[in-house]
């Protein structure tokens, strides 16, 4: 384990520079961790609770709806030697392939000497301190940022990544905020605020404005605080929120399609094409609805309709963009029923367990539950079910607050 506790480290303290590249390597990196510590299974097995059991079942439940699935045909793999490309291109294979050996990874991070999870922690701290001092850069000197960001990319590549960085640092403030070494709760309190008013700064500017960012601020915030009151408890009350929100999501959008139907006209235009895209998938789901389309089935509706834009331009614009934009409904759509359940079940036992086996330190049960919360409104508003850089992402957040749990057991103090 050593060279793979030294590869975590190197993620660790270059999160900064895996974050502004849109956090796309993330993936890639847990899965070189994942490799270096398979010597670990010569000494022991990764067990099986019932959160796993439910998370592996799912993964080979989608493996084999891309039986059925057309955004599931062509060629497994790619290889184009004078080009360069070497890729997956089974979604199925890629995706059980990701799950497989990230899920591995982090497992094999709980099994580093006590001692060593002290670096760990001033590795996160090295990452995410040069973050936040790069991010003071974007808040008082945007324009110039921007300018860079316009001669190396596209205005749309430069938009969607500025989207995903942001995105991702919402998750990660409340991590940010429980490496700092300070006992006082009022200054990481006042810390936080701080933080969380930057971010939100963040992503109301011209090039981002992502609702989902300034929704999961909200969502983030408000898990931190029952975190600090309910301790790990409050991962049972997540899993189960998260069940709920993955089974009962057919009928709350449509409840909402319902609900926002008379309000429709006054909604902005990116509202309104969430809107009927969400119509569109619905209609889908009730078609399908116990096996669901296939993994990755989403890709292969490519019907158009046509918009106006706020200058009064028509454009032909796609009903649903690559994927849902809802992680609930595309389980729905993809999977059916027999993966939306196996997926709710997977949460309610996550939770289950987290509650049982999880630092009782409060602190670090909020730092979690703010990662969670984070997670679960970005998944339920932008991100694919299949981003497997996305769910990377959170995964190496999560490991974070492994180092700090492990730390504080090896220091028997309540701070780091």
């Amino acid at each position: 384990m050593t060279i793979a506790f030294g590869f975590w480290l190197f993620i660790l303290g270059l999160w900064w520079a895996i974050a502004h590249t849109g956090v796309k390597g993330t993936s890639p990196l847990l899965a070189i961790l994942g490799i270096l510590a398979i010597p670990l299974l010569f000494k022991r097995l990764p067990g099986l609770s019932l959160d796993v059991l439910m998370f592996i079942l799912f993964i080979l439940w989608a493996v084999f709806t891309s039986l059925w699935s057309a955004g599931a045909a062509g060629q497994v793999l790619t290889v184009d030697v004078a080009n360069g490309i070497y890729a997956l291109e089974a979604p199925s294979v890629r995706i059980a392939l990701s799950a497989l050996v990230c899920g591995y990874a982090y497992w094999s991070l709980h099994h580093v000497k006590l001692h060593k999870y002290g670096s760990a922690v001033w590795a996160a701290r090295i990452g995410l301190g040069i973050q936040a001092i790069l991010f003071l850069a974007w808040i008082f000197l945007w324009d110039l940022v921007l300018a860079y960001g316009r001669s190396q990319s596209s205005d749309y590549h430069l938009e969607q990544n500025l989207i995903r960085i942001v995105n991702i640092s919402v998750v990660m403030v409340p991590l940010f905020v429980a490496l700092i070494p300070v006992k006082s709760a009022l200054v990481k309190g006042a810390v936080f605020i701080i933080a969380m008013t930057g971010m939100a700064v963040l992503a109301r500017r011209e090039g981002i404005d992502s609702l989902a960012a300034q929704l999961s601020i909200i969502g983030v915030s408000g898990a931190v605080l029952m975190g600090l009151l309910l301790g790990r408890q409050i991962y049972r009350v997540l899993g189960y929120i998260t069940a709920g929100l993955i089974l009962t999501m057919p009928g709350l959008a449509y409840g909402a399609l319902r609900f926002l139907e008379t309000a429709r006209d006054s909604l902005p235009l990116s509202a309104q094409a969430r809107l009927d895209s969400y119509a569109y998938v619905l209609d889908k789901i009730r078609q399908k609805i116990f096996l669901g389309w296939g993994i990755d089935a989403s890709k292969s509706w490519d019907e158009t309709h046509l918009i106006t834009l706020p200058d009064g331009r028509m454009v032909d614009y796609a009903i649903v963009p690559g994927h849902p934009h809802n992680a609930a409904l595309h389980v729905w759509a993809e999977t059916g029923v027999v993966g939306a359940f196996l997926l709710a079940l997977f949460a309610a036992f996550l939770g289950e367990r987290l509650a049982r086996t999880s630092s009782r330190s409060r602190e670090i049960a909020s730092t979690g539950a703010g990662i969670w919360v984070g997670a679960l409104v970005l998944a339920l508003l932008s991100y694919s079910l299949w981003n497997d850089a996305f769910w990377a992402s959170i995964v190496i957040s999560a490991s974070g607050v492994l180092a700090l749990s492990r730390k504080r057991i090896h220091s028997r103090r309540g701070w780091v």
